[in-house]
């Protein structure tokens, strides 16, 4: 019993590793030119398939739920930079309407604030533009790599149960 919980921590092991080849080949070729998994020839087959599909079931989840929560982040990152966007322009318009005709410094203070109220959208917008597409993309990949093995998985089961 005690060698078999290192035998299947060397099967994750070895399953994270087959699938961290898989995301990189499918990221420079696509999904299929890693498939079928070579299984390690110390392995047995069907744990270290199991293995596989386990840790891609995980990676799967994990990228879905980053998406999500960075989604979620994303929203309430805008609408607070919205805020301190607004707050900006009224400060930069009361600077301009009661400093800009007497001092002249109305007009400085109104080009700063609106400068500082578009910089606080910066990191807003950019999880929107480049952020949340690369984890949608990511995560479509690792459904898509669960996928792959699951149908693996039934093909090897069926191979099986032929013989």
């Amino acid at each position: 019993m005690d060698e078999q919980v290192p035998m299947a921590q060397a099967y994750v092991h070895e399953a994270e590793i087959a699938i961290q080849g898989i995301v990189h080949d499918a990221t420079m070729h696509g999904l299929s030119a890693r498939l079928p998994v070579n299984v390690p020839p110390h392995a047995d087959k069907s744990l270290f398939m199991k293995a596989l599909r386990q840790t891609a079931q995980l990676h799967a989840h994990d990228a879905r739920d980053t998406y999500l929560l960075t989604k979620k982040r994303s929203w309430r990152y805008l609408a607070s930079g919205f805020i301190f966007l607004i707050f900006c322009l009224l400060v930069g318009y009361v600077a301009q309407s009661f400093l800009g005709a007497r001092f002249g410094i109305g007009r400085i203070i109104e080009e700063s604030a609106t400068v500082a109220g578009w910089v606080g959208m910066w990191r807003p917008v950019e999880m929107f533009l480049y952020e949340l597409p690369e984890l949608k993309s990511q995560q479509k990949l690792y459904a898509e790599i669960y996928q792959h093995i699951l149908r693996l998985n039934d093909s090897t089961t069926a191979k099986q149960a032929d013989q």
